[in-house]
């Protein structure tokens, strides 16, 4: 019994995932920046990371959405 070769991913999906694990690797730095600003005592700067921070999901699911309705 043969089996079939692995697809290769699409470069849509490939820049996807690499949107993604980029997205999860850069969340830990801003959260990690508003703890060290808030420690400081620098509310402003720190809540202002945080949300730049979680904006990353929106972005994320937006793109994937872009992608899936027009593939390249």
């Amino acid at each position: 019994m043969e089996s079939e070769p692995a697809s290769r991913p699409s470069a849509s999906q490939r820049l996807l995932r690499w949107y993604g694990w980029g997205c999860v690797v850069i969340a830990p730095f801003g959260i990690g920046a508003a703890v060290y600003f808030f420690a400081a005592g620098d509310a402003f700067i720190g809540w202002l990371l945080v949300v730049m921070t979680l904006l990353l999901i929106p972005a994320f699911l937006g793109f994937r959405y872009a992608l899936q309705r027009h593939p390249f």
